[in-house]
């Protein structure tokens, strides 16, 4: 169940469409990459900021969860 309304984040060379979802009361995003890349589910670990890792679902896109992961965390910075 979406917890925020979606977004969307500078990726590359295009935006992508971001769904914050909650799952037994963690965050998950959904991004959407477009029909070339598909769609890849995001989480983050870690007890602070300094330590945050952001996974991917399925695992395999660290390089993408990590790129992403980090313009999701800069979005909600401006939107607090």
């Amino acid at each position: 169940m979406a917890t925020d309304d979606p977004f969307e984040v500078y990726y590359g060379t295009r935006f992508v469409h971001v769904t914050k979802l909650a799952v037994e009361g963690n965050p998950v995003y959904h991004v959407d990459l477009g029909r070339d890349k598909g769609h890849l589910l995001l989480t983050v670990s870690g007890l602070d900021y300094d330590n945050k890792q952001w996974t991917s679902i399925p695992q395999g896109r660290q390089r993408e969860a990590a790129e992403i992961g980090k313009l999701i965390e800069a979005y909600a910075k401006r939107r607090n």
